[in-house]
């Protein structure tokens, strides 16, 4: 049953994505020159909002949804569906909580809330929250949320979703853990890199502040890796090649290095090892892994490329930011 039941998922997953927006075909997009053009590419049998405003609100949240109904759907293929996979689908929980927090503190409620039931814990209610949390294991955070910016409200938010995906990493069994584990320790180790790469890049915070902003969740050698990243400096690429995380970051690029190019880079290596354990690692938990953490990395990109495309940001330069290049 397990492996007729991996075999009919795996059909699924690999016939979604021979049509998903990854490797080549996401160039495809950046040809496009106004949002309208992308939107019918996008969804050629949905009515189109004719509103420039409205727009790239619609495309966003369109392929948004339809990222997490496929993901919802792949679960429900499952009668327990594994707890990491879960937490993948569960960053849309983390952004709603981040919404709502941030429309607690600055009274905006212009950003949508994610509905991925029934695997979420946070309330799609602005009026009821934070009250509605109380049940929930965010209520800790939410009844102190008035002792805290909201800066620190959403590291802790990133520190805990973090730590719990590589708390379930680490619960695998040996042979998933084995696949698995260098993902979740590279994914958290670009994350920590990146970070500090804005922290330092936007705010000018000495090492011994962003230090402390770090979050290895148990990967003890990030620390070092990045306080070796922080020293580089930014116009200088050639630098960066001595460094191993540096020859990372700075691929593809030319020029002074910036917090959105190494991000694009370092995510563009990381999905690139991702592929290999989807396409590499058939029927197993690995795989399906894989392909949650390849769709949002899709629908990254689209909301990535439709914003490029709203600020006239020409192809080549949009091809650099998001790593494509």
């Amino acid at each position: 049953m397990q492996a007729s039941r991996y075999a009919f998922i795996h059909g699924k997953i690999h016939g979604i994505m021979a049509k998903s927006y990854v490797d080549s075909r996401i160039e495809s997009l950046l040809r496009y020159a106004n949002l309208l053009e992308l939107s019918r590419r996008l969804f050629p049998s949905q009515e189109v909002s004719t509103l420039e405003r409205d727009l790239i609100r619609d495309i966003q949240r369109k392929f948004e949804n339809q990222t997490i109904a496929t993901l919802v759907k792949i679960l429900s293929y499952l009668p327990k569906p594994p707890a990491i996979l879960v937490q993948v689908l569960r960053e849309y929980d983390y952004r709603n909580l981040k919404t709502l927090l941030r429309a607690k503190k600055t009274g905006l409620r212009d950003l949508p809330l994610w509905d991925i039931s029934p695997y979420g814990e946070v309330p799609l209610d602005y009026d009821g929250f934070p009250e509605n949390l109380k049940d929930t294991g965010f209520w800790d955070l939410v009844s102190r949320m008035g002792e805290k910016e909201l800066f620190d409200l959403e590291f802790e938010l990133d520190k805990r979703y973090y730590a719990e995906l590589a708390g379930h990493a680490a619960d695998l069994p040996a042979r998933e853990r084995k696949i698995m584990g260098p993902l979740v320790s590279l994914e958290i180790t670009l994350q920590n890199l990146i970070w500090s790469l804005r922290l330092r890049y936007y705010f000018s915070l000495p090492w011994e502040k962003v230090e402390k902003l770090l979050f290895p969740t148990g990967y003890g050698e990030i620390p070092l890796l990045a306080k070796n990243l922080y020293a580089l400096p930014f116009d200088e690429p050639a630098q960066w090649e001595k460094n191993r995380y540096g020859r990372i970051l700075r691929a593809g690029q030319s020029g002074e290095i910036t917090p959105e190019g190494a991000e694009g880079a370092g995510m563009k290596h990381l999905h690139r090892r991702i592929r290999r354990v989807f396409y590499g690692r058939p029927f197993t938990l690995s795989s399906l892994y894989a392909f949650f953490r390849l769709k949002l990395y899709e629908a990254g990109l689209v909301t990535s490329v439709s914003e490029g495309i709203r600020m006239s940001i020409p192809p080549a330069r949009l091809a650099e930011i998001l790593g494509t290049l």
